[in-house]
Formats: structure tokens, sequence, C-alpha cells
């Protein structure tokens, strides 16, 4: 018991360490969504949307579940099991890169695109690539909870890579190099996660017959829910790029980068926490898993709502200040995706519930249900009402999405929710929402978040619904 207050304790603080240094990336990624988005327009923007989202199609379909499959596995078996597994995953992920994000995606040449889409798709293939191989040398990480590395190296991508971005528009090199700063930030991180992860041990070429099949049995039901997934949150964009203007793509693709951002914090901190769903769930330990899940849905309430409420108020605000004047009707369609965001928060946490507890076949079916009336209604409706049609689709899939996996979370593990905190954190954020709406006519809207910010965190200490020496007891060993 002592061993596992202890695990979570680290656990928590590495998500913080984590959560800090991805934050610092994610400001320099804004950054540089910013310098790109202006020096590019919403004509060249919406061509690197279009790029950029080809590729993720087939980037998802190289993963096949061996992300999530890595960091459930490795969380379970001992070190020395471990370097075989991590060796095997290694290698079927290195080759599946190989055809489906340097070879297929070329595909695109034969499509009715501009001719710069098509080679920027050719040029992104290369950081898509490279991005593969670490996302599962984070897993490596993520098991022995060293999550330090994995911020550092994403920090010193990133700056480096808005270094470069910054020459490229100083030199005025084009919409091509522009995409080839891409593989900066994924090159430098390639080299700072292989260099201390083989001095741990050698990535050896080592082929177990009996591994690579429980590493796929237990892989594919994860892959199929991983590209459906995909298949539902991209495809909108892809139909946009048929039936709109790049430069409607574009506006819809900014909004769509901010909420990317937005959705990558939940992941942090869940993806170190699902190892130890999976180790509390095998070992019976149901009042353990049932107090944390608890937690992390406050932790989800937390963020969420207030998330949405700024969103609400300052969308086209915040979207000028990221990316200029000419994306300001972006602000609209922003407003929209942030109540995707909000759902996607809880809905992740739901879904790493069903993955701790190996019912991936389950969430297969899930997704497969979504993605089929997503596909439905971006076909019946894109057409005719464009990049509408595409935000509300989105929002209404996420949340059917989001409700259907938390009954079957909440029914597997005979979780009894407390739902007093989730609807007071929901309550107060209506207050900031007011207060927010009311201060943005009298004040900078910057200085009304600060406002509503402060008596939101005011609400929530004075309700005890977050205890600071909770927090406080995170940094303590």
């Amino acid at each position: 018991m002592l061993y596992t207050i202890y695990m979570l304790k680290k656990i928590l603080q590495h998500s913080l360490i984590h959560a800090g240094g991805r934050m610092l990336g994610l400001a320099v990624g804004v950054v540089s969504m910013g310098l790109m988005a202006r020096y590019l327009g919403q004509e060249q923007f919406g061509w690197y949307v279009i790029s950029f989202t080809w590729l993720q199609f087939f980037s998802i379909a190289v993963d096949f579940g061996l992300y999530l499959v890595g960091l459930k596995m490795l969380g379970e078996v001992s070190e020395v099991e471990e370097k075989s597994i991590f060796s095997q995953i290694w290698w079927l992920r290195l080759f599946s890169a190989i055809v489906l994000v340097l070879l297929l995606p070329n595909i695109i040449w034969l499509m009715p695109y501009v001719i710069s889409i098509k080679i920027g798709v050719s040029v992104l293939a290369v950081s898509f690539f490279l991005a593969n191989l670490n996302q599962l040398l984070t897993v490596s990480f993520q098991k022995t909870v060293h999550m330090q590395v994995v911020a550092t190296a994403e920090i010193l991508g990133k700056i480096a890579t808005l270094g470069v971005l910054y020459l490229v528009i100083i030199l005025n090199l084009g919409f091509i190099w522009v995409l080839a700063t891409a593989s900066v930030y994924a090159g430098l991180q390639f080299v700072i996660l292989f260099w201390k992860k083989s001095k741990q041990h050698n990535i050896i070429w080592v082929w177990d017959r009996d591994i690579i099949k429980k590493i796929l049995i237990q892989a594919w039901p994860l892959g199929v829910i991983i590209l459906l997934n995909t298949i539902y949150f991209k495809a909108d964009t892809i139909m946009l790029s048929w039936f709109v203007p790049a430069s409607d793509v574009g506006l819809y693709g900014a909004a769509y980068k901010v909420l990317e951002i937005l959705v990558s914090f939940p992941a942090m901190y869940l993806g170190l926490l699902l190892p130890f769903i999976s180790k509390w769930w095998s070992e019976k330990d149901l009042s353990t898993l049932h107090s944390y899940v608890q937690q992390s849905l406050v932790i989800m309430s937390a963020l969420a709502f207030p998330m949405v409420a700024v969103f609400l108020v300052f969308a086209s605000d915040i979207i000028v200040l990221i990316a200029g004047f000419d994306f300001a009707d972006a602000g609209y369609w922003l407003q929209i995706l942030s109540l995707a965001a909000g759902s996607i928060f809880f809905g992740q946490l739901f879904g790493y519930i069903l993955v701790g507890v190996g019912k991936q076949k389950l969430q297969m079916k899930i997704y497969a249900l979504t993605t089929t009336i997503a596909l439905v209604l971006y076909s019946l409706f894109i057409p005719r009402f464009g990049v509408q049609a595409a935000a509300i689709t989105t929002v209404g899939v996420e949340l059917f999405a989001m409700a259907v996996m938390g009954m079957m979370a909440i029914k597997i593990i005979k979780w009894k929710v407390q739902i007093k905190p989730v609807l007071l954190f929901a309550l107060l954020s209506v207050v900031m929402y007011s207060i927010m709406s009311l201060a943005g006519q009298f004040v900078p809207w910057w200085l009304a978040i600060v406002f509503g910010g402060v008596v939101y965190t005011t609400l929530v200490y004075f309700l005890k619904l977050i205890r600071i020496e909770h927090i406080k007891s995170l940094f303590s060993f």
C-alpha cells in the first residue's frame, strides 16, 4: 500500500513536470502557429491544414494501438521482459512508419489538389515519420516515470523550430520551407529521446513470435479504435477541402489547431495514470481505482468547464492574438469547437478507463458507431452548409461518444460517481462566464479573464472542491 501511494505521488509529480514542460512547448508552438498563419494567410494556411490532415490519417494507422498497448504491457512486466517487449514494438512501429507515412501518403499525387499541397505532403511526411518514433520512445519514459526527459526534448525541439521558422519568414522562402521546419522539431526530439533510451538498453533486433502475437492481439482493437477516432475527428477537414475554398479551410483549421492544443492537456495526466488503472483493476483494488478516477473526474471538471467559458466569451480575441486579424472570423468556429474540447476532456478519462480494464473491443464498437454517425452527417450537411455543419457535427459526435463511454466505464468498474463536485464546477463556470462577459465591456479581454479566473479560483478554494494541502502533498516524499 505504501509503495502504491509513493508511486502515485511520483506519477502526479511527473505529470506536473511533464505538463509544465508541455505547456512551455505548447506556448512556443502557439507562437509558431501564429507566425505561420500571419505569413501564409488564409489560403496557404488552408493548404497547410489539408496537407497536415492528410498525413494524420496515415500516421494514426502506423500506431495501430501500439502506444497504449506498450504503455499498458510495460506497466505489468519485469525489467527483463520490458526490454524484449519494447524491442518488438519498436521494430513493428519502424516498419509500419516507413510504409504508411513515407510511402503510402503519396497517393495524394493522384488527387485533384494544387501542386503545393502535394509537395507539402511529401515534405511533412519526414516529420510525421520521426514523430511516430518519438511517441513510442515516450512510452518507456512514462513507464519509468521520467517524463522530464520528454519535456526537455519537447521544449528544445519547439524552440529550435521557432528559430528556424522565423528565419524562413525573414528570408521569405515560401510555403514549402515553412512546412519543412516541422522536421526540425521532430528530428531534435528524436535525437534526444533515442540517445537517452540507448543509455538504458540497446534497441536491438529481436523477433519473438509469441510476444509479437500477444502485442498484436491486444493492439488491433485499439488500432481500429484510433483509426475510427481519427476518421471522424479529421474527415470534416478533408471533406471541407472538397467543397469549400482553401481560405475557409484555413479559418476552420486555425480554430481546430487551438482545439488540438486544448485536448492534449488531459492526455498528459491520463497517459501516466493508465498503467496503474490496469494494475488496480488486475489486483481487484477497486477502492483505490474508484478513488483516483473520481479525483480525475474532479480534475477534468475543474479544467474543462472554465476553459469552455473563456472561449465562449473571448474566442475571437484569442484567435486574433494567435493568428492575426485575418483569422478573426475563425473565432466563431472556435466558440463552437470549445464545446467539443470540453467533451473530449471527459471522454478521454472514460476512454482510458476502458483501455485500462481491457475493454478495447467494447470501445471499438462505440467508436465504430460514432464514426458511422459522423460520416453520415458530414456527407449530408457539409456539401450544403460547409464549415458550420462540420463544427456543429463535431460537437454532437464528441458529446455522444463521451456519454456512451462514460456509461460503459461507470458500469464496468462499478463506480458510484460523486456528481456533486462536477455540478458545482459547472455552476462556478457559469458565474465566471457572467463576470467575464460583464467585465469585458469595460476592461481589456485578457483582464476580464483574470477577473473571472480569480473569482472562480477563490470560490473553488472556499468551497473546498480542491484542497490546497492535497496539492502540497504531491511534492512531499
